[in-house]
């Protein structure tokens, strides 16, 4: 398990395969990229589909193993998950940029990592402050939109719970989300980020938000 206590050895039965293609631009010596990414993995990782029929039957074992708090056994390995990413950026002007991500996996097996999602995109602009004379400074906007996986959502609607989601009864709906952040540079060593991100359906549920999330970053360069 990802971040668990105990190192897993077994290397054969349970590793990761990445593998990513870049390729950079320049047009009119403005800096543009586009990164693919696949990545195949296989672990103890147990199926949503198989939980979800125990969960049916009334046998929730399967549950405290996909929600991170008791380590699978042998017979787990084999689960496997693979998928795909897409991201790109272009500088249009001196001070102006968009960028495009988007990411998929087939979503049939456990997450234990970073955030529950098995598709996703977003697209954004950020903007420096030359324009009112703080060229140090910068305004960003972006959109996304991200969900999970037929099977991952009958296993939650099913009672099933997860490292981060679960609640019984999921009335299932794409979370979108809008974020707009205002870097300000106050010394050349140190900057105040200042975010705010509106949500909607959070964790997957319409019964649940919207949400509204202030943040504020600080960042010192030594």
């Amino acid at each position: 398990m990802a971040n668990g206590s105990k190192m897993n050895t077994s290397w054969i039965r349970s590793n990761a395969t990445t593998i990513e293609y870049v390729r950079k631009w320049n047009i009119k010596k403005r800096p543009g990229a586009i990164r693919v990414m696949a990545f195949y993995q296989t672990s103890k990782m147990p199926s949503y589909s198989d939980a979800t029929k125990l969960l049916l039957t009334g046998d929730s074992s399967v549950v405290s193993i996909i929600d991170g708090k008791e380590q699978a056994s042998p017979s787990f390995y084999g689960g496997n998950k693979y998928g795909f990413s897409f991201s790109a950026d272009q500088q249009l002007t001196n001070d102006f940029g968009l960028f495009a991500r988007a990411g998929w996996n087939d979503g049939k097996h456990s997450t234990w990592v970073f955030t529950e999602v098995d598709h996703s995109a977003t697209v954004g602009a950020n903007i420096l402050g030359s324009s009112w004379e703080r060229p140090a400074d910068e305004i960003g906007i972006a959109g996304a939109t991200g969900g999970i996986s037929k099977a991952h959502r009958e296993y939650l609607k099913a009672g099933g719970y997860s490292f981060m989601l679960g609640d019984g009864n999921l009335n299932y709906g794409n979370e979108l989300m809008i974020e707009t952040y205002y870097k300000l540079q106050l010394h050349s060593s140190f900057s105040v980020t200042f975010d705010y991100q509106l949500i909607n359906n959070p964790g997957y549920n319409k019964a649940r938000g919207p949400v509204n999330a202030l943040g504020i970053r600080g960042h010192v360069d030594f």
